[in-house]
């Protein structure tokens, strides 16, 4: 898990995908998290900011971040902190894992003091592939998380430390039928029998060991004959 935070504990208020805000439905496309050890932003990875400022003209939809953030990280990826009460980086200033970069607020379209932590591909969209659950394995759900503080680790350290916690988890049916569709039938047969649904309607947040498990599960269900696909 990558970290966001000076000294490494968080909470998530409001996970990644469909939600329902002040009564509106929408896409939720980024994770809402608050600072539980500091407010401290940190970089969570090696990167350039591309932009650091505020928009107040309402007619550009960024002034709902408010004082935003946001840093392209060496492999491509863009990632957005918003919300912020405090930046502390220019744009074209290098950063590295580690690094604060800004202050937890409340500023821009905002109901209490958070960050709006997005990640986006090097095309600046939000895909199923390259969002923020997938690239920080930040847990999809609201509740509080502690990860190793990064920022006194050298690189080393800290590659050893992302590439430990780094089994795969499985959010879309589509992931699924496109990189795992060995375990896609076995699956959706289960899941028509109401034996395995996924954390809710827009997430599975389904581990690779748990998917592998549940394959086996459905083939010896298939052998009993409980099941087909």
């Amino acid at each position: 898990m990558l970290n966001p935070y000076k000294g490494g504990k968080f909470r998530v208020s409001s996970p990644y995908g469909k939600r329902t805000l002040n009564g509106k439905a929408e896409f939720h496309s980024g994770l809402d998290i608050v600072g539980e050890s500091s407010k401290e932003l940190l970089a969570i990875c090696d990167a350039t900011v591309i932009q650091s400022r505020i928009v107040t003209d309402k007619s550009n939809l960024t002034w709902q971040w408010g004082n935003y953030v946001i840093i392209q990280a060496d492999s491509g990826e863009r990632v957005i902190y918003a919300h912020l009460s405090k930046r502390l980086v220019s744009q074209g200033d290098k950063v590295k894992t580690g690094e604060v970069i800004g202050i937890e607020g409340n500023t821009g379209y905002s109901f209490g003091s958070h960050c709006h932590l997005e990640v986006r591909d090097a095309r600046n969209k939000v895909t199923d592939k390259v969002n923020t659950p997938a690239f920080t394995n930040i847990p999809n759900s609201i509740g509080k998380y502690s990860t190793k503080e990064t920022d006194n680790m050298t690189k080393q350290e800290t590659l050893e430390l992302i590439n430990a916690s780094k089994e795969r988890t499985w959010h879309y049916w589509d992931e699924i039928k496109k990189e795992a569709n060995w375990a896609y039938a076995p699956l959706i047969a289960l899941n028509k029998k109401g034996l395995f649904k996924g954390e809710s309607a827009s997430d599975l947040n389904l581990t690779q060991t748990k998917l592998e498990t549940l394959v086996v599960m459905a083939r010896g269900f298939k052998e009993l004959g409980l099941i087909d696909y």
